[in-house]
């Protein structure tokens, strides 16, 4: 398997020989094939002249020397060079500074062989660890930021979004990455990187790592990074959950359809459980119609699908006042028969209804084309 290293560097010459001679010790032992690639942003502090030097040692090491634009920049800069001059198999993403212990490249890439798409170093599970030195606030943002970043972009399995010791299949996951699109040139590139690779439908698996304090040089993390990780999220998270939020809009246009035409029914004399039928009826039109020409766009039905998907989607419809008897009558028989019983259940039972709606509506109605 040909496996390339990407290693941004700024300011490492006091670690990039020790990582790069620890690397080449193991290479020795594994059947795979490397590369490794060091970005450098013109460290003032002369790591481009080192990497320079060991490469005429070890043929298999590169250079590239690219402006100090953000660790992201200098990954995606080193990402497309690699793939475009190394032809790699699997690219390894990880630091110059030993925070990342380059032994633990092998269990990476073990876990690659046994079939998974994209391997993390995790320190958030069991055997993993950050710094006991990090202060409490840096601990905090660092727990709390990747549990906010998993809930909002939908991807609970993964536990460390923000590791940046990673390997990750190139053919049909990094090759199929918009590169020059990531929308962070720092770190918040991470979530992006996993958002698409999730979107792709990779195979995750995380393992265990200690992650150590930094000894060397200072860190690259600064205020505006964790200001622009959020403004990340927030913008893949609405990429993430649109049509959810267009499913709930063309939901609440449906709703006032059906209470103006019930209201309008009832004054012009109609019985009121026609008035309510009539009402439901105009509003799965409306929701139908606006469903598939906005929210599932992209699924638009063909013309000659619309009058069997309409009907299923008036069966599948049935499912919300089904749904809502059951939660309303139990709530009911359980806890008295009030007002507020009822009203409470009824509220209870909305949540349940918008999923029922949400997973039919997606893997049935507009499900999406293999």
């Amino acid at each position: 398997m040909n496996v390339t290293l990407v290693i941004p560097s700024y300011n490492e010459r006091e670690t990039i020989e020790k990582v790069i001679g620890i690397l080449e010790d193991f290479f020795k032992s594994s059947t795979d094939n490397y590369k490794i690639l060091v970005v450098d942003s013109f460290s003032p502090d002369g790591t481009g002249e080192a990497v320079k030097s060991l490469s005429k040692i070890y043929p298999n090491v590169s250079l590239l020397s690219v402006p100090k634009n953000g660790i992201g920049r200098a990954y995606m800069a080193g990402f497309a060079y690699a793939i475009a001059n190394f032809s790699p198999e699997v690219l390894v993403e990880m630091d110059a500074d030993l925070q990342h212990d380059p032994l633990d490249v092998r269990r990476l890439l073990a876990e690659i062989h046994n079939g998974f798409d994209s391997v993390i170093g995790s320190r958030y599970i069991a055997g993993g660890m950050i710094p006991k030195e990090w202060g409490i606030h840096r601990k905090f943002l660092s727990g709390f930021g990747g549990l906010f970043a998993r809930l909002v972009l939908g991807i609970p399995s993964v536990h460390d979004l923000t590791s940046g010791f990673k390997a990750t299949r190139v053919k049909g996951f990094l090759d199929k990455i918009k590169l020059e699109e990531i929308l962070s040139g720092k770190q918040a590139y991470k979530f992006h990187i996993i958002y698409e690779l999730f979107k792709l439908g990779a195979k995750f698996k995380e393992v265990p790592i200690i992650f150590a304090n930094r000894e060397y040089g200072e860190s690259k993390i600064v205020k505006a990074d964790l200001f622009e990780a959020l403004k990340v999220v927030i913008v893949l998270g609405l990429q993430r959950w649109a049509s959810f939020i267009k499913f709930l809009t063309v939901g609440f246009v449906g709703l006032i359809i059906q209470t103006i035409a019930y209201q309008f029914l009832l004054r012009g004399g109609v019985f009121p459980s026609t008035a309510v039928v009539i009402g439901s009826e105009l509003a799965i039109i409306s929701n139908f119609t606006f469903n598939n020409l906005w929210t599932f766009r992209e699924r638009k039905l063909a013309l000659i699908q619309i009058p069997f998907k309409f009907l299923q989607f008036n069966f599948t419809s049935l499912g919300a006042p089904i749904i809502q008897f059951i939660v309303v009558g139990a709530g009911v028989y359980l806890f008295g028969r009030s007002g507020l019983i009822a009203n409470v259940s009824f509220f209870i039972s909305l949540p349940l209804v918008l999923v029922w709606n949400y997973f039919f509506y997606t893997h049935l109605i507009w499900r999406k084309k293999k």
